[in-house]
């Protein structure tokens, strides 16, 4: 089953768990953690719809794989938003007043039942990313999955201790978790959307073993872009001798193509021009200086 499938089902789940102990306890801890389980619900339910709605054509050349990014962003920005705003409230009402925890077994139970689908929901997402490491989707179920389980344990031990104290500092603890994990999560989205380089280590690669093929003189241009975190676009320029004939031109563009595919199988669309030997000093030199240059 894909991870987001596995991860909307258990999510559903765990939310109506989390509701359940929520009618049985006065924690703020718990209401955010069911504000929080519903929202990411919603979201995955949002990217499962955006996934079935992935297609190519020749008015989307590579797709509308982009448009899960999107969709993706927007939740993140209106949920994140609404989930912070009301905790914030919460937290600052029950500063003033510190109101005494109310907790039944009823909602240890319910709470603990819904950490423990959050776990597996987790364990699940990181076996799928071991088979399909480049999984951009599997990787934010992940994170979804570890704050609601770690929303759960803070709510677990709000609810056992039953101290106003530890509620308001477990409250400020998932505030924090959930705002940082969203605006990790929306600079990673923009950075796809805006189409950042793929990682330097990938790119340095992928230069020397353009630059190793036989035949090759010169890279004059070298244009990598995310599409997504699953599929890279390269550009390239590259000089060779003069004089070289059509068919080998050709079986040389063939050759640099595999090799970049080899070294790295997400690059899926390779654009190459081949142009003649320039009397200038080499580019390349050039080049590797300004991937050398970016940030890991």
């Amino acid at each position: 089953m894909n991870p987001v499938e596995f991860s909307l089902a258990l999510n559903a789940v765990s939310t109506i768990l989390f509701a359940i102990g929520l009618f049985n306890s006065s924690s703020i801890s718990v209401q955010i953690g069911v504000l929080n389980d519903l929202t990411d619900t919603i979201g995955l339910l949002i990217m499962l719809l955006s996934l079935r709605s992935v297609r190519r054509s020749f008015k989307y050349p590579f797709g509308t794989e982009r448009g899960v990014y999107i969709t993706s962003l927007i939740a993140l920005m209106m949920f994140s938003g609404s989930i912070v705003g009301f905790a914030v409230n919460k937290i600052s009402t029950s500063i003033a007043s510190q109101p005494e925890v109310h907790s039944t077994p009823i909602s240890l139970y319910s709470v603990s039942a819904s950490t423990a689908l959050n776990s597996v929901s987790l364990l699940y997402s990181l076996r799928s990313l071991r088979r399909n490491s480049g999984d951009p989707t599997t990787k934010g179920t992940i994170v979804d999955s570890t704050a609601d389980t770690l929303a759960g344990l803070i709510s677990l031990i709000a609810l056992y201790t039953r101290s106003p104290i530890v509620d308001i500092v477990g409250s400020l603890l998932m505030t924090g978790l959930i705002l940082g994990i969203s605006l990790s999560i929306g600079m990673r989205i923009y950075e796809v959307l805006v189409g950042r380089t793929p990682p330097k280590k990938v790119l340095k690669e992928i230069l020397d073993r353009v630059l190793k093929v036989d035949g090759v003189r010169d890279v004059n241009v070298f244009k990598a872009a995310m599409i997504t975190e699953d599929e890279y676009l390269l550009i390239l320029e590259v000089e060779v001798d003069g004089g070289i004939s059509v068919e080998k031109a050709e079986k040389l563009a063939d050759t640099i193509e595999r090799v970049v595919k080899e070294a790295e199988p997400r690059f899926k669309h390779v654009y190459i021009e081949l142009v003649p030997v320039r009397r200038e000093p080499p580019t390349y030199k050039r080049i590797m200086s300004e991937i050398d240059a970016l940030e890991e």
